[in-house]
């Protein structure tokens, strides 16, 4: 088994952008690659099948991968020395202890302190909108496990442009 397990989600459309293709093949990362797909547009559903599906290959070190971004640069990503790390892009955080899930990275210690469910959606209380963003509610379950949490790196996101067929 390699250190790393990369996980593209690819659904809803099964494809990923050109650029996080050809990535994909060059990166020097040490990691086998898996594609996560779930059937319908239900994003906590996916990403918590993403990381169920991650957890039981066993690895270690985890990458969680939006199939619509495009990365730029990412050369302080990896060595950033944080529990979980995500590369900004065009969304905006007003915060520097959270992320967004288009490009991240986290290890099994992690995961395990925080789910299941790990990504759940925070609520009014008549339900009736969301009260932040699930990746919030992520980090605040990271960062109150002791974890540490924070941006690095650069990718774009152009929420389905220019997408290519995932094997």
């Amino acid at each position: 088994m390699r250190p790393w397990l990369i996980t593209v989600n690819d659904a809803p459309h099964r494809m990923l952008s050109r650029e996080l293709h050809l990535w994909l093949g060059e990166t020097d990362l040490d990691a086998d690659v898996e594609f996560v797909a779930v059937e319908g547009r239900n994003v906590e559903c996916q990403y918590n099948t993403a990381i169920e599906s991650a957890l039981i290959r066993g690895h270690e070190n985890l990458v969680f991968i939006d199939s619509d971004v495009r990365p730029a640069d990412l050369s302080d990503f990896w060595t950033c020395p944080t529990d979980v790390v995500g590369a900004a892009y065009n969304l905006h955080l007003d915060t520097d202890d959270s992320i967004h899930f288009g490009f991240w990275r986290t290890t099994r210690p992690v995961l395990l302190a925080t789910g299941p469910p790990w990504i759940e959606w925070e609520y009014d209380a008549k339900h009736t909108r969301a009260t932040d963003c699930l990746c919030r509610t992520f980090c605040r379950k990271a960062l109150a496990a002791g974890f540490t949490v924070k941006q690095q790196g650069l990718v774009l996101h152009d929420s389905g442009k220019q997408l290519h067929q995932t094997p």
